[in-house]
C-alpha cells in the first residue's frame, strides 16, 4: 500500500503538473510521412511567451476570456484550418463561443460550413479585397448594405453548436438601432441590447440558442453590417477568422474601417496567414513586400500593443503548372524578416515539406483542382499541424 499511498500524495502536492500537459492530436496528420515533423515548431517563440502565460492562467480562473484572431486569405475565409485550431484551444482551456462571423453568402461568398444565413433582404455587398469600392468593409473583412426600410437578417450555427450573447458590428449612423429576436415552438423573444456604441450593440439572451434574427428599425438611411461575435457565458477561448478570399496585405492596410472596428475583438493573440496572393504575380518585387508587411505589422501593434503577433508561411502551391517560384522567395524572405526583427512565426511552408511539395500533397487528394486551394482535409491537416505547434510551446513551458 506504500507505494500507492506515495503516488497519491504526488497527485495531491503536484496536480498542475499533471494537468498542463495538453494532449497532442495527430487525427489528420499521422498518414503523411513527407511531412517535416522536426520543423513542427514556432520560431523565436520566446516573443509569444505572454501569451502563453495568459493562457495558462485560464487553467486557474476558468472565467477569463483570452481573445485570438487569425487573419488570412482565401485559405482561411473557410475555417477548416482555423476551426482545428478553436477545437483544441476551447477543449483544454475552455470554449468562450464562435467568435466573430459574418453571412458571406448574403455577399455571394462561401461561408464557413457550420455558418447559416438568410434574408428578405436586397444587399449590396463588397469584400477587403476592392478598397475602392462601396460598401467598404469592415471587421470582418466584408460588407453588406441594404436600403429597405427594414434590415433583417437571419444567422445561427450548424452543429447543434450554441451562443448565449451576440455584439452586432453595424454602421454608425446615430438613428441605427438595431436588435435581436429569437424563437423556439412558435414563442419569440426580443431583446433590447445591454449596451452599445456608436458601431456595436451586445446583448445577453436568456438562455444559449443556435440562431437569431438580426432587425434594425424602420429608416430611410442606408443600413450596414458587418458582422457579430457569438460568446458564451463562460470564460475560455474565443477564437476570431476574418479570411478573405485573395486578400494581401496592401488590401488589409488600405482598409480605414478595418482598423477601426479591429480594437472591439480584443486581441491577445494575432496569427496571420497572408502570401498567396502576393505570389501570384510574375516576379516577387521584395521593396514592395517589406513596406506593405511593415505597414501591416505597425497597424497591428498600434491597434493592440500588448497582444502577440504569430506570422504563419503560405502553404506550397502550383502555377503555371509547377510549385510557385515566387512563393518560395516571398516565404524564404518573409522568414529571414521575422528571424532579424524578433516576430514569432509558424514555417508551415516547410513543414509541409517546401518547395515542390505540393505534387505529394496533390497525390495524396489534399490539393484542389486549381492546384492553389487544399481540400477540407488539407486545410484541416494544416490546422492540426499549427495546433502541435502551439501545443508544443505550451507544454515545454509549462512541464515542470
Amino acid at each position: 500500500m506504500r507505494p500507492l499511498f506515495f503516488l497519491y500524495s504526488l497527485l495531491l502536492l503536484f496536480p498542475v503538473c499533471i494537468q498542463a500537459q495538453i494532449p497532442l492530436t495527430h487525427t489528420y496528420t499521422a498518414r503523411l510521412n513527407y511531412l517535416q515533423q522536426p520543423l513542427n515548431f514556432i520560431n523565436n517563440p520566446s516573443e509569444l511567451d505572454s501569451f502563453f502565460y495568459k493562457l495558462h492562467r485560464l487553467k486557474n480562473d476558468p472565467q477569463k476570456k483570452l481573445s485570438i484572431v487569425h487573419i488570412g486569405d482565401s485559405h482561411i475565409q473557410g475555417d477548416f484550418m482555423t476551426a482545428i485550431l478553436r477545437q483544441g484551444l476551447q477543449s483544454y482551456f475552455g470554449n468562450a463561443g464562435r467568435g466573430l462571423v459574418f453571412p458571406q453568402r448574403l455577399a455571394k461568398s462561401n461561408a464557413p460550413l457550420d455558418i447559416i444565413s438568410s434574408s428578405v433582404n436586397t444587399w449590396a455587398y463588397n469584400r477587403l479585397v476592392y478598397t475602392k469600392n462601396q460598401p467598404e468593409a469592415g471587421l470582418s473583412g466584408f460588407a453588406i448594405t441594404t436600403t429597405g426600410n427594414i434590415a433583417q437578417l437571419n444567422l445561427g450555427l450548424k452543429n447543434d453548436e450554441k451562443f448565449s450573447a451576440v455584439t452586432l458590428i453595424t454602421d454608425d449612423n446615430p438613428e441605427s438601432k438595431w436588435s435581436v429576436s429569437t424563437g423556439e415552438a412558435g414563442f419569440y423573444r426580443y431583446y433590447l441590447p445591454d449596451s452599445s456604441s456608436s458601431f456595436y450593440t451586445y446583448t445577453t439572451l436568456d438562455s444559449p440558442v443556435s440562431n437569431l434574427t438580426i432587425s434594425s428599425v424602420p429608416t430611410a438611411h442606408t443600413k450596414s453590417f458587418y458582422g457579430a461575435i457569438l460568446h458564451n457565458n463562460s470564460g475560455g477561448v474565443l477564437v476570431h477568422t476574418i479570411g478573405v478570399n485573395g486578400a494581401r496585405y496592401d488590401h488589409f492596410n488600405q482598409s480605414n474601417l478595418f482598423w477601426l472596428q479591429l480594437p472591439l475583438l480584443q486581441a491577445d493573440l494575432y496569427i496571420v496567414s497572408l502570401g498567396t496572393n502576393e505570389a501570384q504575380a510574375a516576379a516577387f518585387n521584395e521593396a514592395q513586400f517589406k513596406e506593405n508587411l511593415q505597414t501591416f505589422i505597425q497597424k497591428i501593434k498600434s491597434v493592440s500593443p500588448n497582444a502577440g503577433i504569430l506570422i504563419t508561411t503560405a502553404p506550397d502551391s502550383y502555377k503555371l503548372g509547377r510549385s510557385n517560384l515566387v512563393l518560395r522567395q516571398l516565404n524564404s524572405f518573409l522568414t529571414a524578416y521575422c528571424n532579424v526583427n524578433k516576430i514569432s512565426l509558424y514555417n508551415l511552408y516547410q513543414v509541409g515539406g517546401g518547395y515542390g511539395s505540393a505534387y505529394r500533397w496533390i497525390r495524396s487528394g489534399l490539393i484542389n483542382r486549381d492546384r492553389v486551394h487544399y481540400t477540407v482535409e488539407g486545410y484541416r491537416v494544416h490546422g492540426e499541424l499549427l495546433w502541435q505547434a502551439i501545443a508544443n510551446r505550451y507544454n515545454s513551458l509549462f512541464s515542470e
